[in-house]
């Protein structure tokens, strides 16, 4: 029985890595409301559907923009 088991926050270093963003272009979309977080002590943690849901949004946006 091998289960996938997802995390069930993620650091700002993980989101880094997983995405391939900065650690800017994280913050800079966390301060602007796009990409859900919430802090635990000193750490700021995002949840993996926040990632997905903001994933989503860009996808939505940059297809919404597409010139044809």
């Amino acid at each position: 029985m091998n289960e996938h088991h997802e995390p069930f926050a993620l650091t700002i270093q993980d989101v880094v890595k997983l995405c391939k963003n900065g650690r800017t272009t994280i913050f800079a979309e966390i301060k602007s409301g796009r990409l859900r977080s919430y802090k635990l002590g000193r750490t700021r943690r995002i949840t993996p559907q926040a990632v997905r849901e903001w994933q989503q949004a860009l996808i939505a946006e940059s297809e919404g923009q597409s010139t044809s």
